[in-house]
């Protein structure tokens, strides 16, 4: 894909809503709200309809999911986590980068089956890869 002015890889927004009273992933309770698209008309990574994604009693997340991704040579993202309704981390970052240094910038790659960069294809994962967020909260 070329592009004539600046874009984004926008991948997808992960919520989260933490509650203080569990003590499963590092006293927090964690539940995944949703997973959306989020720039529907330059989407790069389009996670198709049924796509599932859950945070089990370890703090692993599992991924059920399809998505088609188009031609693209960068890879940034927008991420957003909230804290009862807070917003406690919203940035935009270059996964090829952080992934060099950051294994939960890798395993977000992984999850979607995603390079630095790469040619059009529908990826799905069925849910073996885990991404454990106590170690990368």
């Amino acid at each position: 894909m070329n592009f004539q002015y600046h874009h984004c890889l926008y991948i997808f927004f992960l919520i989260f809503s933490w509650e203080n009273f569990s003590e499963a992933c590092d006293g927090y309770d964690i539940k995944l709200k949703n997973i959306k698209n989020c720039c529907p008309e330059n989407q790069v990574v389009t996670i198709m309809k049924n796509s599932t994604t859950v945070v089990n009693e370890k703090c692993e997340v599992s991924s059920y999911t399809c998505a088609d991704v188009k031609a693209y040579t960068r890879t940034t993202v927008i991420v957003e986590l909230r804290r009862n309704g807070i917003t406690i981390y919203n940035g935009t970052q270059n996964l090829c980068q952080k992934s060099k240094k950051n294994e939960l910038s890798r395993v977000i790659m992984s999850v979607f089956g995603l390079r630095c960069s790469m040619e059009q294809k529908i990826f799905c994962d069925n849910g073996k890869k885990l991404l454990t967020l106590t170690s990368n909260i």
